[in-house]
């Protein structure tokens, strides 16, 4: 739980830094990287998710759920067809809510992210790992706090590298640790979509690696 703590408080610090930038500034309005979003609009959807662990915290743990794991309620979120993103789905929603709240401007948004990001890391040492919380994708679904952790790690690195490609950088400056963190929990999703050896092929076998084997988002 420590180090996922660490990755969080680094991938955070990170994203915060990185959407401060002048650059960020100036293309709040323009179209990021990813389809759909804005530059505004996908820094207040990663807002959103990462302020959505400081509700779980402050609600009462639940006492009873479907008990799931990270492939469960996370690997739900992968787009598969263009009708994952049409009207209705939650892909929409979640687009929508983004531009939304990046309407309020720059300033009060990452204002909001270096706020949340503070708050939650002040918070995470002092709670359970293993302390339940619901989650969205699996209805009366819970998780452990360390596993849906991990959950906003990847958000804040995987939308911190997008935010940097729609503003001209090479990369998300993360932590190695932040990275790590990241990458472990997207090969566990890859494993579980897609099976051990596809995935092992895909890192180690071009004869033999299959076409879609490691996206999992």
């Amino acid at each position: 739980m420590n180090g996922v703590i660490e990755a969080f408080r680094d991938a955070g610090g990170a994203f915060s830094a990185l959407v401060e930038r002048d650059s960020a500034r100036r293309a709040w309005q323009a179209p990021s990287a990813v389809d759909g979003y804005t530059v505004g609009g996908l820094v207040a959807h990663t807002l959103i998710a990462t302020r959505r662990l400081a509700d779980v915290l402050d609600l009462d743990e639940p006492d009873a759920g479907l008990a799931v794991d990270l492939p469960a309620f996370y690997g739900a979120n992968r787009v598969d067809t263009r009708a994952d993103l049409g009207d209705g789905s939650l892909h929409a929603i979640l687009r929508a809510n983004g531009e939304e709240l990046a309407q309020s401007g720059h300033a009060n948004v990452v204002g909001q992210v270096r706020t949340v990001v503070a708050e939650v890391a002040e918070r995470l040492p002092h709670e359970r790992p293993e302390r339940r919380v619901s989650v969205v994708r699996v209805r009366g679904g819970t998780t452990d706090l360390a596993t849906y952790l991990r959950s906003r790690v990847v958000e804040l690195v995987v939308h911190g590298d997008d935010v940097a490609a729609s503003i001209g950088l090479a990369a998300f400056d993360a932590s190695p640790l932040a990275w790590r963190v990241t990458n472990e929990a997207l090969v566990e999703l890859a494993v579980a979509r897609s099976g051990a050896a596809p995935v092992m092929r895909s890192f180690a076998r071009v004869e033999r690696a299959p076409g879609d084997g490691l996206r999992v988002l």
